[in-house]
């Protein structure tokens, strides 16, 4: 009996072996079978989509997508001039001391100022010019000599740790330092506090730049709101938030230094003093420690009381009037724009355009321009609690130095209305509504009020029952507060420890199964070494960030819902059952392929 109980655990852990090479191979083939998709229909003759005439379509033109353009060529420099338009006007002058500068005698400072750097994260073709290019043939003298030194390192490195070559070289080259900084990050949970603060060698580089150099520009190339505080000590240093700039968008970057171009950009997000101040953060801590998600700084379940509400962004911030360093809509110009003569017409009778405002912008400036003029509105009686103000309306305007001009922005009904949760529709308190204009979330230029007709709906919750809400002081929500908002009982937070198909791979690491947790070790390993290298793989990103069900997608059909199903399965330990189903699954869609492929 001994023997036979030796032979039957050794049987099984053979079996364990094959399902665990399963899963592994199975994560494989979903890898190469997006990245070389189009390599793989080709060899075996298929597309992944094509017309099929069934003598049913008649005279049906099936040539949906039709160029609009002579060649491919033409295409190209057509896609190449509005990706340079669309960085033209959305990079945005955060801090200004200094620009706009002549061409003049130029070094780029920092890692990711390395042309296979510059657009980390974001796909470069090998043929995208240099940014050493760009300035010099926007008239800048650029230092070769520092260039060269990046190009032979791998990691940011410290001032004093310079080579000689380089630190004589600025010497010749100190009227201006172009100073990269990069955040990267993709989807899901990839971005911590740490990556959203200025490490040590980066303020030591921002320190040596504004030390060493008549004039430093801070290129932040990222697409997050950096904590960037530390900048503001610097008289002589300007700070372009320029994104992820691609082929194109770096050939804008000397044109708006120099001021061939004056920029427009506005924030979409509010830049806090402090990363961790937003109440969604604050909110997603304490609830982890609440719930017991949390052990020894590491992030063991996945179950979160949103408490914050609709207290998100600026919306909190400028409910509270806690101070921001960037708020929401903010962007410097090398012009300015005065705002004027607002009046609002009500349309009673018109459900769709129930407002429309008008007001007058006047480019006041030197220079020719555009002002992204934003319309807040701000219920002065809510029935239900809401932010101070909420951004429903902008416009963009061109405006030559000296010109004014008349605009209308109309609001539609979804400017006044709010989600009634007794009604289960959305419903419009009635009442008085102030209507503001301004440059930003926090610099509203005119305001002026409105009384709007309701849809006379039943009050939804009472607002006395929920004080903290009202007034937007949600750090400390208590719990029959935030019971009687959610209207039922509060959710315990115990998490089954089990994984379902709208769940991302990159959360085996929760997996039951070992071989599961191996591969998310496996695929966590292939993507830091890309990010470390500073060219994030994408491919692996995707497929990290993907759930589960995306499989069978992935793969051309190869796999079906059910085979991922049993995946899910074997990650959480049911390597047999989810085996067995992944096998049977697999002969059953062969039979299904086998069929849609005979279909003329």
């Amino acid at each position: 009996m001994e023997f036979f109980k030796f032979k039957r655990k050794e049987l099984l852990g053979i079996l364990y072996l094959i399902v665990a090479y399963l899963l592994a191979i199975l994560v494989a083939l979903n890898y190469f079978a997006f990245t070389y998709s189009t390599l793989i229909s080709s060899f075996f003759h298929q597309s992944s989509f094509g017309v099929i005439d069934d003598g049913t379509g008649g005279d049906v033109d099936t040539e949906y997508f039709k160029l609009d353009y002579a060649s491919i060529s033409a295409l190209e420099v057509a896609e190449r001039e509005y990706a340079e338009r669309v960085q033209s006007e959305g990079v945005i002058l955060l801090q200004n001391n200094g620009l706009p500068l002549a061409p003049t005698k130029t070094t780029f400072l920092g890692l990711f100022s390395r042309d296979d750097m510059l657009s980390a994260g974001v796909s470069v073709s090998d043929n995208a010019p240099s940014m050493q290019k760009q300035f010099e043939d926007a008239g800048f003298e650029v230092n070769t000599t520092m260039i060269s030194y990046y190009q032979g390192i791998s990691e940011e490195a410290r001032p004093a740790d310079f080579s000689d070559a380089a630190k004589s070289s600025i010497a010749s080259y100190n009227d201006l330092a172009v100073v990269v900084l990069f955040s990267g990050g993709a989807e899901a949970m990839d971005i911590t506090v740490d990556d959203l603060r200025f490490t040590d060698t980066e303020r030591e580089l921002i320190r040596y730049a504004s030390e060493n150099f008549n004039n430093v520009v801070v290129l932040l190339n990222t697409s997050n709101t950096v904590e960037c505080g530390y900048l503001e000590e610097f008289d002589n240093l300007s700070v372009l938030y320029i994104n992820f700039s691609g082929d194109a968008g770096i050939g804008v970057i000397p044109k708006l230094i120099t001021g061939e171009i004056t920029p427009s950009g506005k924030t979409a997000d509010t830049f806090a003093c402090d990363v961790e101040s937003p109440i969604a953060m604050l909110n997603y801590e304490n609830s982890a420690e609440d719930q017991g998600l949390m052990s020894g700084g590491e992030r063991v379940g996945n179950y979160v009381n949103y408490i914050e509400g609709i207290y998100v962004g600026y919306r909190y911030f400028e409910t509270v009037k806690k101070p921001v360093l960037f708020p929401f809509g903010y962007g410097l110009s090398y012009t300015t724009f005065e705002y004027s003569d607002l009046h609002m017409e009500v349309h009673e009778e018109n459900r769709e355009n129930p407002v429309t405002v008008f007001f007058q912008i006047t480019n006041t400036g030197k220079v020719d321009g555009a002002e992204v003029a934003q319309i807040y509105v701000g219920a002065k009686e809510p029935s239900v609690y809401r932010p101070a103000k909420e951004l429903k309306g902008f416009v963009k305007v061109f405006l030559k130095a000296g010109e004014s001009r008349k605009v209308a922005v109309p609001l539609d009904d979804k400017a006044f209305r709010h989600f009634h949760v007794k009604t289960n529709r959305f419903e419009i308190d009635g009442g008085k509504y102030e209507i503001m204009a301004g440059a930003s979330a926090a610099d509203i230029r005119l305001s002026g009020t409105v009384v709007i007709v309701g849809t006379k709906a039943p009050v939804s919750c009472g607002m006395e029952k929920l004080p903290d809400y009202a007034k937007g002081e949600i750090l400390s929500v208590p719990d029959p507060e935030w019971k009687e908002l959610l209207g039922h009982e509060i959710p315990d937070g115990k998490w089954s420890g089990t994984l379902e198909a709208n769940d991302a791979i990159c959360q085996m690491y929760y997996a039951k199964s070992i071989l599961a947790r191996l591969v998310y070790k496996v695929l966590t390993g292939m993507l830091n070494k890309s990010i470390k290298k500073g060219k994030p793989d994408l491919n692996i990103t995707f497929i990290y960030n993907m759930p589960f069900r995306g499989i069978g997608k992935m793969t051309g059909g190869i796999v079906s819902q059910y085979m991922v199903d049993g995946i899910v399965k074997m990650v959480n330990g049911r390597f047999f059952a989810g085996a067995g189903q992944v096998i049977s699954g697999f002969f059953k869609q062969r039979k299904v392929l086998k069929k849609a492929n005979t279909i003329k």
